[in-house]
């Protein structure tokens, strides 16, 4: 009877403080963890390796396209941390966001460094361009008329990717507080701890609609480059770190899955959810980082408006001087 209860008071404080791989290992097994880990270890290790190499690949490589390239091996290693101590699974959430909406940041940045500015996005050959406002979420605008892009419209749809960068920072620095004065993290979606979760909603989904709207703005102008590709495996992993959460909040919420025995503390979806992503992000990061060593753009992509008709007039100024005279006909 005393050891029973000295095991129960062990383990509320130890759920108290903190869980690491040693409690993890007695509670669940050492045949199973050290399979996690070791296989978890090499994946990490794999990606960042490879992506390094890639790196090293390109030549002239600047700094955004650094981060795109880093950036999957930096989110998988970040993914494994809940299998280490399950407490962290909440401040690693709010980290992947920050990471994944930067790499969104970065992406439109460079891509407006590549086709060298916006007014290229303003400019196409012998038409306007219109912004193409029945975009996924928003399918429901496809039967209205497209509004021309303007600078100012352009403008509206590059805003809500950098203010959600800027509100993920604040909730990094928030959760971390939280976290360093041993606070709990929230468990329901109404506890007072979850504001500034909801609160940063509102801004994510504008953001999935307006990063949408830039890439079907810039892909004519990024041809031979994987602009689909390269924007929307970055835009997928925004959409799985979202989804996969939300389906393992409810499965917990519905005892489907239950706390682990020894460990009531630490429920089973805590340590499934990281297996599961690191299974979809390790592909992603298998694939992103060759895409930059083949960015091959067009140059006649980028040309505005006012460059080819100077071309064109220049062209016809030669062909003029190029024809002969032609000899006056007498009758």
């Amino acid at each position: 009877m005393e050891i029973s209860q000295s095991n129960g008071s062990r383990i509320k404080m130890m759920c108290n403080e903190s869980v690491g791989p040693a409690d993890l290992v007695n509670a669940i097994g050492f045949e199973v963890m050290f399979a996690a880990y070791f296989s978890g270890m090499i994946m990490i290790v794999g990606v960042i390796l490879y992506a390094v190499f890639h790196r090293l690949r390109k030549d002239n490589c600047s700094r955004k396209e650094t981060y795109l390239i880093m950036f999957p091996s930096i989110l998988v290693t970040i993914t494994f941390l809940p299998l280490i101590s399950p407490p962290l699974d909440h401040l690693v959430g709010v980290l992947q966001n920050l990471l994944i909406n930067f790499a969104m940041f970065v992406y439109v940045e460079n891509t407006l460094e590549t086709i060298k500015g916006k007014h290229s996005l303003l400019q196409q050959s012998n038409r306007e361009v219109k912004c193409p406002i029945g975009t996924p979420p928003l399918c429901c605008l496809m039967p209205c008329p497209y509004p021309i892009l303007s600078k100012r419209l352009l403008n509206l749809v590059l805003l809500p990717v950098k203010v959600l960068v800027i509100i993920s920072m604040l909730n990094l620095v928030i959760y971390a507080s939280l976290s360093y004065n041993r606070l709990p993290p929230p468990k329901e979606f109404t506890d007072l701890t979850n504001i500034p979760s909801v609160v940063s909603i509102p801004f994510q989904v504008s953001t999935m609609y307006t990063y949408k709207i830039f890439l079907s703005l810039s892909q004519p102008k990024l041809k031979g480059s994987y602009p689909r590709l390269r924007g929307r495996l970055i835009f997928f992993t925004f959409v799985i770190e979202k989804t996969t959460t939300l389906i393992f909040v409810i499965l917990q919420a519905k005892d489907v899955l239950l706390p682990i025995h020894g460990l009531e503390c630490v429920n089973l979806s805590e340590l499934l959810l990281p297996v599961v992503q690191l299974g979809i992000y390790f592909p992603i990061a298998i694939v992103i980082p060759p895409l930059y060593n083949k960015m091959l753009v067009n140059a006649s992509i980028n040309r505005t408006v006012d460059q080819e008709r100077e071309e064109k007039a220049e062209g016809d100024e030669e062909d003029e001087s190029k024809t002969p005279l032609q000899p006056d006909v007498q009758t």
